[in-house]
């Protein structure tokens, strides 16, 4: 099962750069669908992961985050490349992988500038 943020949301406009935390102001990362969803993971010890996706599947008991990027050949080999969903050289990038027995709740998909500290 794959969960990416709503149609409706895919057609509304990216968050200004300046919305987005310091690390995705990368230009090391060519961002395939546009600036990364936010999602916040709870684990069942309360603790809590806030990761910049794409989106995640559930595969192999485990919840998989991942970005969409272009990249070269050389710069895949940097990175674990969990799939290719569309011609080269776009690929799926591994952003985190999280156990499902550790998770209590995901939450997310929303784009970085509808987050309020």
């Amino acid at each position: 099962m794959c969960h990416r943020p709503g149609q409706a949301e895919q057609t509304t406009a990216r968050p200004a750069r300046q919305a987005l935390p310091p690390y995705l102001h990368s230009d090391l990362v060519d961002f395939a669908a546009g600036p990364p969803s936010r999602w916040v993971v709870t684990l069942r010890s309360g603790a809590t992961i806030e990761l910049a996706a794409d989106g995640f599947t559930e595969h192999d008991g485990h919840a998989l985050f991942s970005v969409l990027a272009n990249a070269t050949s050389e710069e895949q080999e940097q990175v674990q490349v969990i799939g290719w969903p569309v011609a080269a050289p776009t690929v799926d990038v591994l952003v985190a992988k999280v156990p499902i027995a550790e998770v209590a709740k995901i939450e997310g998909g929303e784009p970085w500038s509808s987050h309020t500290s």
